[in-house]
């Protein structure tokens, strides 16, 4: 077996591990009304259906060579948006907050954590659930758990497979007195 072919085993293995980890953990709130998803970066695409089944309004950006589209999920299923825009400019006076961000090889990719989690935060709505999966080497992993626990207090990061990590954290509700 070529080196090559090895690598594309794993590959394969990384995108069923990251697709099971995904489905498991994003709430069904296709009967919530006016629920609201988005996906982030190169490798939501095929997480679009999922979201379209499981909330009422979906925007996928981050994909910057895509022209924008509005996607029908099935014959009378909910439309999906499809924008052309940068991760960083998908913003809540733009295109309102979101119960479920969902960002796929995005965070790492952009190199600028610090920028990128406080952002994807900043899009949820209060209790919203933010849910991230990146590549991280196992020699990186202590090193990007800490910082990503450090700038969302209370994330769970996890492992998806052995070079791929996954964020999970949920937005402080609102506190009414």
């Amino acid at each position: 077996m070529s080196a090559a072919s090895v690598a594309l085993l794993g590959h394969r293995a990384a995108d069923r591990a990251c697709r099971r980890w995904v489905a498991a953990r994003v709430r069904d709130l296709s009967g919530v009304d006016g629920s609201r998803a988005v996906g982030l970066g190169r490798g939501t695409a095929p997480f679009t259906g999922l979201l379209a089944e499981r909330h009422q309004y979906v925007l996928a950006a981050g994909t910057p060579t895509r022209p924008m589209v509005v996607v029908r999920c099935g014959a009378s299923g909910p439309a999906v948006r499809v924008d052309r825009r940068e991760l960083l400019e998908v913003e809540p006076e733009i295109d309102g907050r979101f119960d479920l961000v969902l960002a796929i090889d995005a965070i790492r990719r952009l190199d600028t954590d610090e920028v990128v989690l406080p952002h994807l935060g900043w899009l949820l709505a209060p209790g919203g659930s933010l849910l991230a999966v990146d590549p991280v080497g196992p020699a990186d992993w202590a090193t990007v758990r800490r910082r990503y626990q450090t700038i969302l207090r209370g994330a769970r990061i996890e492992a998806v497979q052995s070079e791929v990590m996954g964020l999970c954290w949920r937005a402080p509700p609102v506190i009414t007195a």
